[in-house]
């Protein structure tokens, strides 16, 4: 068994609003769900207790997966990764932006290093995309947002954002099952690398 606890948090509900490709073909919380589920079956067979903040296809709050990651394991080391599809714009309208980002909330913590392993794996597998880094210091290339899921005091968190869904390339590129599982992959190898770097 590995030392870290995972814990996977989808995005949204399909009671929320907005989040999807403007042609409707693309829906985000229905993606991120996808990609837990096929998540936990790869870290549960590389030996890590997995667990999901919410198995609901609608919102239950930001505030309950937050206690929810708090309280399951306490006092253990534990990795929230919330997946989550980026926008542009909120007009219903496709626009050019493109990229992958991960966010921490302010300041340096140990979700810092967390996304900086994530991101230097997405630049190793994805060379094909732009990994969008705030800044090309050691600990500063997450971008930092006290979002809710973010902000429990048991667990480190990253929310990675994955493609923008109002893009066209980049929704093609969401619907793909093989690059879908590439991107699955290439988060299992990051999430072990996590493992091996705070298990020294």
């Amino acid at each position: 068994m590995r030392k870290l606890i995972v814990l996977l948090d989808p995005a949204h509900g399909a009671d929320v609003l907005g989040k999807s490709s403007p042609d409707g073909t693309h829906r985000e919380y229905l993606w991120s769900r996808r990609r837990v589920a096929n998540l936990k079956v790869l870290l549960t067979h590389e030996g890590f207790e997995v667990f999901e903040t919410t198995t609901s296809q609608n919102e239950p709050g930001l505030t309950r997966r937050k206690n929810y990651a708090n309280q399951i394991c306490r006092g253990q080391q534990k990795l929230l990764l919330s997946l989550h599809n980026n926008a542009k714009g909120k007009d219903g309208k496709w626009h050019d932006a493109s990229g992958v980002a991960v966010y921490t909330t302010k300041g340096i913590t140990k979700s810092d290093r967390c996304a900086k392993i994530l991101l230097d794996q997405f630049s190793k597998d994805f060379p094909e995309l732009r990994i969008r880094r705030y800044s090309v210091g050691e600990l500063d290339g997450d971008f930092e947002e006290n979002f809710t899921v973010l902000t429990g005091s048991d667990y480190m968190a990253c929310l990675i954002e994955w493609l923008f869904q109002d893009n066209k390339v980049d929704v093609e590129r969401l619907k793909d099952a093989e690059f879908n599982s590439r991107f699955e992959t290439s988060l299992v190898k990051a999430t072990i690398n996590i493992d091996n770097y705070f298990s020294r």
